[in-house]
């Protein structure tokens, strides 16, 4: 049996640099983010338009929380 840990994709995103690729409203909860080569669902405290730089605050199930650069 394999001993190492190897965390799951979605913890490795946490604190990363994200790349807004479909707006992010919060009001109706869409948006979708592209960080590490991988796009995700993605939610905001305040809109961010496509081409943002965001950070990856944390993950609800498979979507992201996000935060403006």
């Amino acid at each position: 049996r394999n001993s190492k840990h190897v965390p799951p994709p979605a913890e490795e995103v946490l604190g990363k640099t994200a790349v807004v690729e479909t707006p992010i409203d919060p009001v109706h909860n869409t948006g979708r983010v592209k960080v590490c080569g991988e796009s995700w669902k993605a939610t905001a405290d305040k809109p961010l338009p496509a081409g943002t730089e965001c950070v990856v605050e944390k993950l609800d199930g498979v979507t992201l929380s996000v935060r403006a650069k």
